[in-house]
């Protein structure tokens, strides 16, 4: 975590300061009934319910639909499966792209 003590998502989340350690100040879903009662949070009201349920589930969902429009933006992709762009003057050039985002041509 970003914020192992918790202290700035207290401060910028203040509806979740009240609970006991950063473990549940950073997961407050996880957090007991009577915690969540206790330091007055009440998901769904005083802070949103979790979005993402399945984490490796939405992952895996987000690279397939990354990979697809990649796949209908052939020419943005080079023989190598990297991505190109096109710089102000009107040239393209390569920049990196993750080897689970490439497409083999």
């Amino acid at each position: 975590s970003q914020d192992p003590t918790g202290e700035y998502t207290k401060k910028w989340v203040p509806e979740l300061a009240k609970l006991p350690t950063p473990e549940l100040i950073h997961r407050p879903w996880e957090a007991p009934h009577y915690t969540l009662k206790d330091a007055g949070v009440v998901l769904g009201e005083t802070y949103p319910e979790r979005i993402v349920k399945d984490l490796q589930a939405e992952r895996k969902l987000s690279v397939q639909s990354t990979i697809q429009m990649r796949q209908a933006n052939m020419e943005f992709n080079n023989d190598r499966g990297y991505d190109l762009i096109s710089l102000p003057n009107g040239r393209k050039t390569v920049v990196f792209t993750k080897r689970e985002y490439r497409i083999d041509n």
